[in-house]
């Protein structure tokens, strides 16, 4: 949303108290007895916005309007800074003392605010000096702590094991080996002269694992989990124990005008000898050559004998232009990034490159996907619209190639929404046939098992999505908790939620499952708070928004998933 400049000047002062705590806004800083705790600037502007107003509700449009004037902000930029303010201030949120929410409106400062003169080093230097006596056994406390987390320290170090063993959690162990051949495509370097080239280097790992994960004689690990070790010190070894696999595959790119510099090299993560390595120096127009030779190389390198049909799959190209490819490359950048802005700006990629290639297949499928995105987080004025647009690219992109597993997964999820579960559940079905890596596909697969009915066996292709990418994102964990709600198993499926908010905290599809979840498993304080929160995101929040956005089959389960909402205090 863009906002007009404000006429009227909202400068801070320099320095406030506000319940005991010193804030300096020079420093972007607030201090108490000597604990200082430093905010963004824009976390500090919020702060400002609502001591202006103390005692007032301060509502978005206010927010909007003075701390992000003039720009297109998410919707969730407010509820974040809110969130680090509560955690600077040490606010319970369900209990707040100087952070209020304020369901469908906004925010409310509840304590005093007092201007200060102290310079900053006075006020440190007076929080410091208040109550001598309790400093002296706070210095006292310090130092016994000090030596005894010395002592701990000294006793690790010195019965340290001998290897470099990867950290795991306690009581668990890296994934085992697969029997097959097993690989993760580390993200290769960008060696480009600007950063803004990152895109074509993402691009390029990530089509080098769509490629690869086609091959069934081959374990590939999925891309969220390869990009979670961009820029990672580890060693080949580590990662490899890490992620469960035997080979690694390294590689940079430099793209400049129209010359492309690709190095790649295959090491086997055990033994850290390289197995395979090449240096490309072509023509950009080459690139797509290129990924092919690399492809064909790393199933020789590993012996893998490959099928007539997997010959034919895993050499097909989705375009020969290489100006479209590029406009694809950069639609998938924006596409991962899973805002609404960015997802508009996938879009018009998208059709640029489908403008510059008429047959382009692959990205008519993500145009689909990119639409259906619009339906399944509610960006879209019309929902149904864009699923119709999504069914109408899928459909085109089937003309052009019915062999491509991305295209299959945006049917499967059309059908979903049309409620016609057997159709989504034989298209997620093809997905996987076709690329028996898939981890996404999997992932579907147990998304509409557990909406057509048969969370029960939702579990095992959710189990393959999570080995296939052991570095789980926030939509798996959202949908393997979603099946343990279902199946009635509330403790697994709070910890999975738990898990997928500490990666996503703003999702509105995953703090629904909370606090329907909370509620049914008996913490009604814990689900009202949830609501509270789901509505100062989303005042709109409706019964028909729900009913459309969870396709549950059997009413039963749709029954279950609401009165939760309900008892929440939502949806009333």
């Amino acid at each position: 949303m863009v906002v007009e400049q404000p006429i009227e000047d909202h400068a801070k002062p320099a320095y406030e108290t506000i319940d005991g705590w010193f804030v300096d806004y020079t420093l972007n800083c607030i201090t108490k007895s000597g604990s200082e705790v430093r905010l963004e600037p824009k976390v500090m502007d919020v702060l400002a916005c609502l001591t202006r107003r103390a005692g007032e509700v301060v509502t978005r449009q206010q927010f909007e309007a003075e701390v992000w004037a003039g720009r297109i902000v998410s919707e969730d930029a407010l509820t974040n800074a809110i969130r680090k303010l509560r955690r600077a201030f040490r606010d319970d949120p369900r209990q707040p003392k100087v952070i209020e929410t304020i369901p469908k409106v906004g925010y409310r400062l509840t304590v005093p605010v007092k201007p200060s003169e102290l310079a900053p080093a006075r006020a440190r230097t007076a929080a410091r000096t208040e109550e001598p006596y309790r400093l002296h056994w706070r210095v006292f406390i310090a130092a016994l702590v000090f030596f005894s987390v010395l002592a701990g320290f000294l006793l690790w170090v010195f019965t340290l094991p001998p290897t470099d063993a990867p950290k795991q959690p306690i009581g668990t162990g890296p994934p085992p080996l697969p029997d097959s051949p097993s690989l993760v495509v580390l993200p290769f370097e960008n060696l480009g002269t600007t950063p803004e080239q990152d895109y074509f280097a993402a691009g390029i790992t990530a089509d080098l694992i769509t490629a690869l994960s086609k091959v069934s004689g081959l374990f590939v690990v999925a891309p969220h989990s390869a990009f979670s070790y961009r820029a990672s010190p580890k060693s080949k070894r580590i990662i490899g124990q890490e992620l469960g696999v035997r080979h690694v595959l390294i590689g940079s790119v430099r793209k400049s005008d129209n010359r492309v510099r690709i190095t790649v090299h295959l090491a086997d993560s055990l033994g850290d000898h390289v197995l395979w390595a090449e240096h490309y120096d072509r023509e950009l127009s080459d690139i797509l050559r290129i990924q092919d030779d690399v492809t064909s190389r790393i199933v020789g390198a590993l012996r893998i004998q490959l099928a007539h049909d997997e010959r034919t799959r895993v050499g097909k190209r989705y375009t020969a232009a290489v100006e479209a490819y590029d406009l694809f490359l950069r639609g998938q950048d924006h596409y991962a990034h899973r805002s609404k802005e960015d997802n508009r700006i996938a879009k018009e990629y998208y059709e640029q490159a489908i403008r510059l290639d008429q047959s382009f297949a692959r990205a008519y499928g993500s145009l689909a996907l990119a639409h259906l995105r619009d339906t399944i987080d509610a960006w879209s004025e019309d929902s149904n619209q864009s699923l119709e647009r999504a069914g109408q690219l899928v459909a085109e992109a089937l003309r052009i190639d019915e062999s491509i597993p991305q295209v299959h997964f945006a049917k499967s999820q059309v059908a979903l929404f049309r409620r016609d579960y057997m159709q989504a559940i034989r298209d997620a079905e093809k997905a996987v046939a076709l690329d028996p890596n898939y981890a996404d596909g999997y992932g579907l697969l147990a998304w509409v098992l557990h909406y057509a009915g048969r969370p029960d066996q939702a579990l095992e292709p959710m189990q393959t999505a999570l080995r296939l990418n052991p570095h789980a994102p926030s939509v798996y964990l959202t949908v393997h908790g979603g099946i343990y709600f279902t199946l009635g198993r509330y403790d697994k499926a709070l910890r999975n939620f738990k898990k997928a908010l500490a990666i996503n905290p703003t999702t509105q599809r995953l703090r629904l499952w909370i606090a329907a979840t909370y509620a049914q498993a008996g913490f009604l304080d814990d689900a009202q708070w949830e609501a509270i929160e789901l509505l100062a995101l989303n005042p709109e929040l409706s019964l028909d928004n729900v009913t459309q956005d969870f396709p549950f089959k059997d009413q039963h389960h749709m029954d279950n998933f609401l009165n939760g909402l309900r008892k929440a205090g939502l949806l009333n």
